[in-house]
């Protein structure tokens, strides 16, 4: 026998526990509403609040505060992301400021050493910049129209491809079918099994329709409870005693069907014994007369049995194909009252169950129509068979070709495909770059027509053109030390930003970690207290508990030692096991539900109860949230954040 405790000193424990873990939770500040950007511990906040007689209401983050935490982290990074634009913006047009005071220095020495050879000299380097300029954007022209025309012959050349994909799939498909047909053709055909094969298919579709129909039903059903869920189940309570009236109803239809049966085999033996006695006749002196008339009805009473059992046999198939379907029915009945009742209507899984209904209905349909072809073909006498197996094989040899010349077509199109993708590819590049040297051949057109400005104007007019030419200095560079300034202040706030942004970042992780180790460990205390209730009600029912483990030694199931003799023993993790399993992840509502579970379970333990399982893993929730608490206290000292 285990060795379980008993009195006050696992609730004591329990309930220790709790207020450990309570105080590493409330170390934190962390409470219902609390924002992520305060990394200040709450110091005034009391450790645990007492609700009632030793009972401790632990106060973790809600998934309100988690979502509000990660809210918060994703503005702060997008602050971040808009003032590196600044950032890259400002820097940008500084270097425009550099580059413009360094061209209108130059000019400015130019201007002041103007000579009409100068002058000539600037205008015919402006016009050869400007017929640059107009072969520039005449390749741009003939790379955008080159760019166009190899886009379409890759999107024309895309559904070329897409066609033969879907022509050689056919064909394939074709080939398939036409060998299958050669094949059973070919072979000693037994027209009684192909008749069964072809039975087969056609139950089987008919249980295809009837899992299509009960997917549909069952979606419908769960569209239901998550719209009306009090209607839902008074529906399905109802729909649960008629499953159970059903399940009776054929539970007795299958065992007088069986009864049927075993009447049959009997009237068959009586049948066979009475027509091999007419076979040996009767003898007279040494002659051995069999009298035929009384052979035939023997023969014919056989005959008569055997054909009545074989309706016998069918009416039990029936019969349990019923009740498998009566159990089903109940069993789906009650989980799915059971899924209503725990909120665990899964929608999108309904939908695709009936999609992978119909898929298998549709696969079965098409299996059914190439038995019952080969079926009929297989009916034909033996002239009309070889005919037809000539003609399968001649239908196959066209598939096959048809495959090849398909499957050719399609390679062809791949390769056509990427050739032009390649062409495209190209096309593009050349567009960039023909893009890339017409900015540069528009630049250098633009300052070599205004250097032959500036110089034809200076030729007259030199001091207008130099105060001119200085003020545009002057103005750039106060532009420039302003735009510094600016670099200067957009940097400390980009950094600012950025100290926020990960404040905020291991606010929300922190959150996310603490709210994610404290469900596990709500899941874990649920878990233990249904081994514990398992356990005292084997020992109520006067058995024997025993310790189920895994390969680590953690235990996983109580059962009664006592009943070695029992058929069915439930195996953790199965449909039979009544253990409670913790959720792999537990939604919003859910977790709200736990944590109200929880609440009521505390107030339970309040009286003595004995020790639960020792799991080996009592400790390690608690452990847990304290080793989180510890990495999150180093956040203590630290300020927020102002923006």
């Amino acid at each position: 026998m285990m060795e379980l405790n008993t009195g006050h000193g696992t609730i004591k424990k329990l309930r220790n526990g709790m207020v450990v873990s309570t105080l590493a939770i409330s170390a934190l500040g962390v409470a219902s509403g609390v924002s992520a950007s305060e990394t200040e511990v709450a110091v005034n906040e009391p450790a645990t609040k007492v609700v009632a007689k030793d009972e401790v209401k632990p106060k973790v983050p809600s998934q309100a505060d988690v979502d509000t935490a990660k809210a918060e982290s994703d503005k702060a990074n997008q602050d971040v992301a808009k003032q590196k634009e600044v950032v890259s913006t400002t820097e940008a047009n500084i270097a425009n400021a550099e580059k413009s005071i360094a061209e209108t220095t130059k000019k400015v020495e130019e201007a002041k050493t103007v000579t009409p050879e100068k002058v000539a000299e600037a205008k015919a380097d402006a016009d050869k910049k400007a017929s640059e300029l107009a072969t520039a954007e005449k390749t741009v022209a003939d790379a955008d129209k080159s760019v166009s025309a190899t886009a379409e012959k890759v999107e024309d050349q895309t559904k070329v491809l897409s066609n033969a994909e879907k022509t050689a799939t056919d064909a394939s498909n074709k080939v398939a079918e036409a060998q299958n047909k050669v094949d059973s053709l070919s072979s000693t055909t037994d027209i009684h099994t192909l008749d069964r094969e072809a039975y087969g298919l056609t139950v089987k579709v008919r249980v295809d329709e009837r899992k299509v129909d009960e997917a549909q039903k069952k979606l419908d059903d769960g569209k239901k409870a998550v719209a009306d869920k009090e209607q839902a189940i008074k529906d399905t309570q109802d729909k649960v005693s008629s499953a159970e009236k059903e399940l009776k109803q054929a539970t007795t239809n299958l065992n007088v069907a069986k009864a049927n049966q075993s009447q049959k085999e009997e009237a068959v033996k009586k049948a066979k014994s009475a027509l091999d006695v007419a076979k040996q006749g009767v003898t007279e002196t040494t002659t051995q007369k069999v009298d035929k008339k009384a052979v035939e009805v023997a023969q014919k009473a056989y005959v008569n049995a055997y054909a009545e059992l074989k309706d016998a046999e069918r009416g039990v198939y029936l019969a349990k194909t019923r009740y498998g379907k009566a159990e089903d029915d109940l069993y789906f009945a009650r989980r799915h009252l059971s899924d209503i009742q725990l909120n665990k209507i899964d929608v999108p899984a309904l939908e695709k169950a009936l999609e992978d209904a119909k898929t298998q209905l549709a696969e079965d349909k098409k299996a059914l129509k190439t038995a019952e072809e080969v079926l009929e073909l297989a009916k034909t006498n033996a002239i009309d068979k070889a005919k037809s197996l000539a003609e399968a094989k001649k239908a196959l040899a066209t598939a096959k070709a048809e495959k090849a010349s398909a499957d050719k077509a399609l390679e062809a199109a791949k390769g056509e495909l990427e050739v032009l993708t390649k062409a495209h590819d190209v096309a593009v590049l050349a567009r960039k770059s023909a893009g890339e040297d017409l900015a540069r051949k528009r630049e250098a057109s633009k300052e070599a027509t205004d250097t032959y400005t500036v110089l034809e104007l200076a030729l007259t007019k030199r001091d207008e053109v130099l105060k001119a030419l200085d003020k545009e200095l002057t103005d750039t560079k106060s532009k420039l030390g302003v735009l510094r300034a600016e670099l200067k202040t957009a940097k400390e706030e980009l950094a600012r930003l950025e100290g926020i942004a990960e404040v905020k970042a291991r606010g929300y992780e922190n959150f996310k970690q603490l709210k994610a180790e404290h469900d596990a460990y709500l899941a874990e205390q649920q878990r233990l207290q249904a081994l514990k209730d398992k356990e005292d009600a084997i020992r109520k029912a006067g058995g024997q508990p025993k310790e189920v483990t895994d390969a680590t030694g953690k235990v996983v199931d109580v059962v009664d030692a006592k009943a070695k003799d029992k058929a069915v023993v439930a195996t953790v993790g199965t449909k039979d096991d009544k253990t409670y399993q913790a959720p792999a992840q537990a939604t919003n509502a859910q977790a709200t539900n736990a944590q109200a579970t929880n609440a009521q379970a505390t107030n339970a333990k309040a009286e003595p109860k004995k020790q639960l399982p020792n799991t080996g893993t009592k400790d390690s929730g608690l452990l847990a949230l304290l080793g989180a608490s510890v990495g999150l206290l180093a956040l203590a000292g630290k300020r927020k954040y102002n923006r």
